[in-house]
Order: C-alpha cells, then structure tokens, then sequence
C-alpha cells in the first residue's frame, strides 16, 4: 500500500491520528522486516510469504479504518 493512500484519508477526513499512527507502525515493522530479510542479498520463499502477509494485514487495516462511519458520527 502506498504511503500517500495514509496521507489523502488524514486529507478526506477519513483517519483520525490514533489511525494513521497505528499505520505506521505497522508500515515500519514490515520495513524493518524486509530490511532484515535482505541483509544476506535475497528474500526467501518463506520471508516474501510473511512480507506479502504483512502487506495484507496493513491494507485490511487501512480499509477498516477508512470505512469504520460508525465510529465517527
């Protein structure tokens, strides 16, 4: 996910604070993450599984968080 989708939901209203920073501390463990992945050169099977994995979760955690209307009224 891209980190300017972060920043166009702060600009529509769509995030609160707590949001986006819960954001990015997801964004810089899967950066940290791949950072240790490639210290020898090349990412395994198993670390661009756990990489695609850690990408999902932030884009369903970025959805549930533009889309939470309930909360917000």
């Amino acid at each position: 996910m891209p980190k300017n989708a972060i920043a166009r939901g702060v600009a529509m209203g769509q995030l609160t604070v707590y949001e986006v920073k819960a954001l990015r501390v997801q964004e810089a463990k899967i950066e940290r993450f791949k950072r240790l992945a490639l210290r020898d050169g090349r990412l395994s099977r198993a670390e661009r599984a756990k990489l695609r994995q850690m990408n999902a979760k932030l884009k369903t955690q970025y959805m549930s968080f533009t889309r939470n209307r309930v909360r917000r009224l």
